[in-house]
């Protein structure tokens, strides 16, 4: 079964104001919703591509807009994991060029 599109992705952050920040301005992602837990962004009108940013467990409540505060990070006691597989230990190989 072939996967058509990617719906929403969760991801835990320690600070998520900064994360709304950075993703907001390096990918031009819309806020379409925000909470004390974190936001969920994409592209107003586009029911997939969503990325939801939830607050790690630690992690500061979320600032209201414009607060220009940002969350101090999750607690020493908060460390971070990754469950995942391992990162590719090589890189992957070049694609040929063009004309």
């Amino acid at each position: 079964m072939p996967l058509g599109a990617v719906i929403e992705a969760v991801v835990a952050t320690c600070d998520p104001a900064a994360s709304i920040d950075f993703h907001t301005r390096a990918f031009g992602l819309d806020v379409l919703e925000r909470d004390a837990g974190g936001a969920l962004l994409g592209v107003a009108g586009s029911p997939t591509g969503r990325l939801r940013l939830a607050a790690a467990p630690g992690a500061p409540a979320t600032p209201a807009p414009g607060s220009g505060t940002s969350g101090r990070g999750c607690s020493a006691s908060t460390p971070a994991t990754w469950s995942g597989p391992p990162p590719r230990s090589t890189p992957r190989a070049a694609r040929p060029a063009t004309a």
